[in-house]
Parts: structure tokens; sequence; C-alpha cells
């Protein structure tokens, strides 16, 4: 395998803005960022802003509020199709290849059944990627049943790829291994890690994800290498982090006490430390 690019998503929770966070994270050895969907002329300024300090602009974080709603035949879901054209056209129009999409978002219906109009959608969203060069990337969390549907339609299809949430996988989808459907098609990753599911009665919510730093938590980064490594991925490993702390939990204490470098040299040495054990 050969040595993978290592990236730091700059949007995320850092907390720093962008702006101060695309020089530091070159600085310290990156090669790429992500960042979330804005308006065009904000896109555009992050673009020269990434490529003046020589980093890979390799995905956008397409819009998730309302991806609910692709679900469903409302004026809300026309709404969010158009949010999803709009990013994928910012990425064409950029030339960064990758947008990556929530199937779903929501933890009180999350195994309701994929609908009709929603599998058309995302075929729709999945050809017009295609006309523009640009690759979707569907990403693993709550609505999992979603995920699967799609990717059963979509496998074959040039545009379209999975993105494993290495921590979503463990506190979203009760720690399956989701690379043994989907490992064939991956075309990106989060890596990041958790405590798991933390609620007596085992239900999912969103504040066990808490997006600590490799190594930390309890995800199984040696067993995520050999996974990566079976699968021949390639591309970015990615880190989607948050610094801070997610509604009542403290997993994130010792982020907050660090210095902006501090925490992003550590961000640094632990992706290159994974990058190692899947070279091995």
């Amino acid at each position: 395998m050969s040595t993978q690019m290592i990236g730091l998503d700059a949007s995320g929770g850092l907390g720093m803005s962008v702006d101060e966070a695309i020089p530091m994270i070159a600085n310290l050895g990156f090669d790429a960022t992500f960042t979330a969907f804005g308006p065009p002329a904000e896109i555009n300024r992050l673009a020269n802003l990434i490529a003046k300090h020589g980093l890979v602009y390799s995905s956008i974080h397409a819009p998730f509020k309302k991806n609910r709603e692709l679900w469903f035949d409302t004026l809300d879901g026309e709404d969010a199709m158009r949010e999803q054209i709009d990013c994928i056209d910012a990425c064409a129009a950029f030339n960064i290849p990758i947008s990556v999409i929530h199937p779903w978002i929501g933890f009180a219906d999350h195994e309701s059944e994929p609908t009709a109009i929603g599998l058309e959608r995302f075929r729709r969203l999945a050809d017009h990627a295609e006309e523009k060069g640009v690759r979707i990337a569907l990403e693993n969390l709550e609505g999992e049943n979603k995920l699967r549907r799609l990717m059963k339609e979509l496998w074959d299809h040039p545009a379209v790829g999975f993105c494993l949430d290495t921590g979503h996988e463990l506190c979203y989808n009760h720690g399956r291994d989701l690379l043994a459907e989907f490992g064939e098609r991956l075309i990106y990753t989060h890596i990041n890690s958790n405590m798991g599911i933390t609620s007596p009665d085992g239900s999912i919510f969103w504040h066990d994800d808490s997006h600590m730093l490799p190594f930390d938590g309890i995800v199984d980064m040696e067993n995520v290498a050999a996974r990566l490594k079976k699968y021949g991925y390639n591309g970015v490993l990615m880190l989607e982090l948050v610094r801070g702390n997610k509604g009542d939990k403290h997993t994130n204490d010792r982020y907050l006490a660090m210095t902006d470098e501090e925490y992003l040299t550590e961000a640094y040495k632990r992706i290159c430390r994974l990058r190692e054990l899947i070279n091995q």
C-alpha cells in the first residue's frame, strides 16, 4: 500500500476559525483539509487560502440539517435536494473531488424504511455528480438502513462511494464492521474516536459522538488500520475532530486544557501513528 495523505478538518470544532486553522494545519505537516459547505464566494476564498498554504482541498462536507427531508415528498425535501446539488456544483467549480453526504439525520425515527422518493433523489444526485466530475461519499451514521439501501442501489455508480467515519461506526452503528459491507467502495474517511454507546438502554444519541483523537476513546485503531489495509484504501486519512464536549459529557476536557498548537500537534502525531500501522 502506498503512503496515504493525512488531513485535518479545518471547519469542525477545533476551537479556532478556519482562517487560523488552515495555516496551522499546513505548518504542522498535514497534506489536506476539508471544510463545510458555504456560499460560492466563501468556498472560492477558502480554496485560494488552502492552495496558498500548499494543502489539498479534498472534500466539502455537504449540508445535513435537512437531510431527513430528502426521504419525503415535501417542499423541505426539495429544499434539501437543492442544497445537495449546490454543494456538488461548488465542488465542481473549485476542483474539489468529493462531496460527503449524510444519508439521514435524526434519532427518533432513524429506523424508518427508505422511501421511493428518497432513493430517486439520491439517484439524481449521483447522476448530477457524475455529470460534474464529482464523487459523492455516503457517510455512516444513524439511519444505517438508508445507507445500506443506497449503497445497494448505487453500488456500480461511478460517482458514488463510501465514507467511513470510525467514531460513528462505534457509537451509531453499534460497532458493526461496515467495511465488511462497503469496503470495496471506500473512497474517503473521517477518523476519530469516542467512548461508544453510553445510554443504559443501548439507544444511540449524538452526545456520544465525541470525535476524540484517535487512540483515545475505545475505537480499536489497530483494527481500523487492518481493515483499511485489507481493502487497499489509498485515499486521505482525514481527521474529523471536535475539541470540546457534547452535552453533559466530559470526554474532551483534556483537549480544552491544551493550547491550539499543542492540540493540533497531538492530532498530527495520532494520524501519523495510524498511517504507520496501515503501512506496516
